[in-house]
């Protein structure tokens, strides 16, 4: 699951007779999680359909008008209009218990059994399941621009424009290809990393095993 800034606003609206999130009607943003998908609605009020077994999809009530929005695999984050956290769903590591000491935040990213946020200082802070250190930045990280989790793997674009990886590196996807170069947008995938490039090409590396990091020609 990824987190990303934008520098524009995006209108979906889902009017397929037999889509089951059709009653969403027209939303600005969505997130989609393992099953079930969340959506900010032109009021800015949060609406989640799907899977629902820890209660991922059950915004809480008083949650009110949000600025964005992370699905993952059971638990959900929001960024509210005030710019603190809410989460709701699986709490199981305490990923849906923000620190007390959080604070306001820019950009948050759910993962499987954690949660990132990027602070107002753009520092990086996670919480929640730390196997494999995904829920650990790295001491010498220093300032992000964005964050992206994943199942078990976390990057984040450093203020420098050059990504950081941490966690798992099962089909080395954490290490950072040495041509890469700067990026303007990362996503952590369950078993591969995506970047897009600053001349807007995109570039992927760890497993590819269904050809998921083999790029098309026209996006190289």
């Amino acid at each position: 699951s990824s987190s990303s800034s934008s520098s524009s606003i995006i209108f979906f609206f889902i009017f397929l007779s037999n889509n089951p999130f059709a009653d969403l009607g027209i939303v600005h943003t969505i997130s989609i999680g393992r099953d079930y998908i969340c959506a900010i609605k032109l009021d800015n009020t949060v609406q989640c359909k799907g899977e629902n077994n820890y209660g991922q999809s059950t915004p809480p009530t008083n949650l009110g008008s949000v600025l964005s929005i992370s699905a993952g695999t059971g638990h959900s984050c929001a960024i509210k209009s005030d710019s603190t956290v809410q989460c709701w769903g699986n709490n199981a590591y305490s990923q849906s218990n923000p620190p007390m000491d959080l604070g306001p935040i820019l950009n948050i990213s759910v993962g499987e059994g954690y949660t990132c946020a990027i602070k107002t200082d753009r520092t990086l802070r996670c919480w929640g399941y730390d196997d494999y250190g995904r829920a650990s930045p790295p001491a010498d990280l220093g300032p992000v621009k964005s964050v992206s989790t994943s199942s078990n793997h976390t990057c984040a674009i450093k203020s420098d424009d050059t990504v950081k990886c941490w966690g798992y590196n099962n089909g080395g996807k954490t290490e950072t290809p040495v041509n890469l170069g700067a990026v303007i947008s990362i996503s952590a995938g369950g078993d591969h990393t995506c970047a897009i490039k600053s001349d807007n090409t995109v570039k992927c590396w760890g497993e590819n095993n269904r050809g998921q990091t083999t790029v098309p020609i026209e996006l190289q």
